[in-house]
C-alpha cells in the first residue's frame, strides 16, 4: 500500500464508523419506547387484576345519606317519633348537586349528608321524579369531588360493574357484579327503557349510591332489590340508568 493511498482508506474507515454508529443508535432511539412498552405489559400481566383505580375515583364523590322522619305523637303518647332512613347518594357537579334515589328522601323532616373526607352538612331536596325513583338533593360546600361521567357511555350485557353505598351503615363498601339484563328484558311491571339489572350485592342503606363500570365512570343509581317469595334474597338489584342527567330542569 502506497503512502497516497492510506490516508484514503482511514478516511473510508472513519466514515463507514461514523454511519454505523448513527445508525445503530437510530435503531435504539426506535427501539427503546417499544421495549418500554413491552416491559410495562409484562408487569401489569404479572398483577393481579384490580379495581383500585376504578374505586379511587368514583368512592369520593359518593355520599351517606341520613334523613329523618317525624310522626305525630298518638292518643296514647302525644311525644312525637322521629325514624330514621339511611341512603347513599353521588355528587354529580362541583356545585352541590347530589343524585339519590326518591324513596331515600321522599317526606322526611331533615336530611344529613355525609362525605367520605369526614365532613357533614344538611340538604335540601329540589327536583324528584316518583316515577323514576330519583331525587335531586343540593349541598352547600366547596372542593367537591364529582363523580366521573361520561354522556355517550351505555352499559351492555355483561359488563363489570362496582356498587358504592352505606349498606346497614357499616361504612362505604364496594362490591362487584356484572350486568345481566337492560332496558325492555327486565320484565319488570311499568319498566322503563333506562332500567338495568345486575348482580352485585346491595342492602338497605346502600339505596341512591353509585353504579361504576371498571374504570369508575357512573353507569346507574342503587335502586331496589328484589327478594323471593319466601324473602330469599336473589342478589338482584335494579338500577336506574342517568342517560337523562343532562337534560335536568
Amino acid at each position: 500500500m502506497t503512502r497516497s493511498t492510506r490516508p484514503k482508506n482511514w478516511f473510508s474507515y472513519i466514515l463507514r464508523s461514523i454511519v454505523l454508529g448513527l445508525v445503530v443508535a437510530a435503531l435504539v432511539i426506535w427501539l427503546q419506547p417499544l421495549l418500554q412498552n413491552w416491559q410495562t405489559s409484562q408487569q401489569q400481566s404479572n398483577q393481579p387484576m384490580s379495581f383500585a383505580k376504578a374505586v379511587n375515583r368514583a368512592a369520593p364523590a359518593v355520599v351517606n345519606i341520613y334523613s329523618l322522619t317525624e310522626f305525630r305523637g298518638s292518643y296514647y303518647s302525644r311525644r312525637p317519633s322521629t325514624v330514621l332512613r339511611l341512603g347513599s347518594g353521588v355528587i354529580m357537579d362541583n356545585v352541590g348537586h347530589v343524585l339519590t334515589a326518591a324513596h331515600v328522601v321522599g317526606n322526611v323532616s331533615s336530611i344529613e349528608v355525609a362525605l367520605q373526607d369526614g365532613r357533614r352538612t344538611s340538604a335540601q331536596v329540589i327536583g324528584m321524579d316518583p316515577v323514576t325513583d330519583l331525587a335531586v338533593l343540593r349541598i352547600e360546600l366547596d372542593n367537591l369531588p364529582v363523580i366521573p361521567q361520561d354522556n355517550q357511555l351505555r352499559s351492555n350485557v355483561g359488563d363489570v360493574v362496582l356498587a358504592i353505598g352505606n349498606p346497614l351503615n357499616l361504612g362505604q363498601t364496594i362490591t362487584q357484579g356484572i350486568v345481566s339484563a337492560t332496558g325492555g328484558r327486565m320484565g319488570v311491571i311499568n319498566s322503563h327503557a333506562d332500567l338495568m339489572q345486575m348482580d352485585a350485592v346491595i342492602n338497605e342503606g346502600a339505596s341512591g349510591g353509585a353504579l361504576v363500570n371498571s374504570e369508575g365512570y357512573l353507569v346507574g343509581i342503587n335502586n331496589a332489590q328484589f327478594r323471593g317469595p319466601a324473602g330469599q334474597g336473589l342478589k338482584v338489584s335494579i338500577l336506574r340508568c342517568l342517560i337523562h342527567w343532562h337534560g335536568r330542569s
